[in-house]
């Protein structure tokens, strides 16, 4: 072998040598670098938030002279609501936006506002208070009827849900894009896909640069076994918000779906993307456990949802899919504690299904309302049992059942001071120290 070859040889084999060496340092230092890169965005993104928060409490400042000024102006209250709003103090945006409504009673913007803050304190029995009062008022405004709407489906009310929509299809609103999307919602609970694309297509159409549309569509048409047309809608409502995490993850379902190991990768990048967007989200890194498991990368995969069970103990899909994998090890006990964990959730997902068909099937009947907001409290969800409560008792005034789930649910949601008001007056109304002096409401 001449020479020259030999100490080329040679020479490539060192360079080979020292990239295996320096390799894991590359590596940390990779790592290292983007883990300072997201601090440096991280610390550029307080900045920009501080700014923006001095200049809003500037502007409240501003706000609460003028009111002290013109402590009547309609116009000041609306706004100095919405500030509180944004910065959480709900109380408070309450007490400005019933200020309000006393000042102008017939206009709707307060209970709009008002529907809108408990809404964002999760109150919803509150919200259907302001909803239902606003409509006494004004009976075909869309913003409150989608209110109601949406609270109603969010109880599996989809009776009243679809009577509500039913009633502005009758109005000038019935092209609404808005209409047509929680129409379609309703339709997907029914499992009516049909109706639910028609309504959608017909919101596209209304609408077309409406990422949401495209990307309900997209799941619709996914329910529907049609995952090219659902991949392709997807992509449209991903043209329009690109940064858009949910999206994102719905796109790496479908990726993951075709199970070849293009699309397979394919689906693993675009759920890291939907991670980088939202940092510490346990849907992103569930998506990411999900495609690595469908790799075979077992061990990466096992550490992976045992970092999400302690951060996340509660997440159904983590219990089950490392629960398996204990299982396959001959870590029985423990695989079989985990799963235990999956079903029980499984079960009272079930049982509220259950309730829910009885509701709809019996709405006049107290007992499944009873039953329902009894195993909401039970379950953490006591701002909703609140609510089936109150439907109860709409039903059976007085009902013992009922007063002692919605104390119980009261208790829960921190809101016990109310319980003697709403068990006297369990109807949808507001408060009686919101009503308008005079009005007889």
């Amino acid at each position: 072998m001449p020479m020259r070859l030999r100490l080329l040889l040679g020479a490539l084999a060192l360079v080979v040598v020292v990239f295996a060496v320096t390799l894991p340092m590359q590596q940390k230092l990779r790592s290292r670098a983007e883990v300072l890169r997201r601090e440096v965005e991280e610390s550029e993104k307080d900045a920009r938030e501080e700014l923006a928060t001095r200049a809003k409490r500037q502007e409240r400042v501003k706000l609460l002279e003028g009111l002290a000024a013109a402590p009547e102006d309609f116009d000041l209250l609306m706004k100095t609501g919405s500030f509180y709003v944004q910065d959480r103090e709900y109380e408070d945006a309450v007490f400005l936006f019933q200020e309000a409504r006393r000042i102008r009673p017939e206009a709707v913007e307060p209970y709009r506002a008002l529907y809108q803050t408990y809404i964002a304190d999760a109150r919803y029995d509150r919200s259907y208070d302001a909803a239902t009062e606003g409509r006494k008022r004004h009976p075909d405004d869309v913003e409150l009827i989608l209110g109601l709407v949406h609270l109603n489906t969010l109880m599996a009310w989809n009776r009243e849900a679809r009577e509500l929509i039913n009633h502005l299809k009758q109005t000038t609103e019935a092209d609404n894009p808005r209409v047509l999307i929680a129409s379609a919602m309703i339709y997907r609970q029914l499992a009516d896909t049909r109706h639910a694309e028609e309504d959608l297509k017909a919101a596209a159409a209304k609408d077309p640069q409406n990422g949401k549309i495209h990307a309900l569509l997209s799941k619709v048409q996914m329910e529907t076994g049609r995952e090219s047309l659902a991949m392709e809608t997807i992509r449209r409502a991903l043209e329009l918000e690109p940064e858009n995490g949910q999206y994102l993850l719905h796109l790496a379902e479908l990726q993951r779906g075709l199970r070849t190991p293009e699309s397979l990768q394919a689906a693993k990048k675009t759920a890291e993307k939907a991670l980088s967007i939202e940092l510490g989200s346990s849907d992103a890194y569930f998506a990411i456990i999900q495609t690595q498991l469908a790799q075979k990368h077992t061990e990466e995969a096992q550490r992976m949802l045992e970092s999400l069970r302690r951060r996340h103990p509660d997440h159904p899909g983590a219990a089950l899919e490392l629960g398996k994998l204990y299982v396959r090890q001959g870590r029985a006990v423990e695989g079989q504690k985990l799963l235990d964990d999956y079903s029980r959730g499984v079960a009272i997902a079930d049982r509220s299904k259950g309730l829910s068909v009885r509701m709809a099937m019996q709405p006049k009947n107290p007992e499944a309302y009873v039953e329902m907001a009894e195993m909401l409290v039970d379950n953490g969800a006591p701002e909703k049992a609140i609510v089936i409560a109150r439907r109860a008792l709409q039903l059976v005034p007085g009902s013992r059942p009922a007063l002692l789930q919605l104390s119980r649910a009261l208790e829960s949601a921190d809101r016990a001071g109310e319980f003697l008001e709403l068990a006297r007056r369990p109807e949808w109304h507001l408060p009686e120290f919101m009503e308008t002096p005079g009005t007889g409401r």
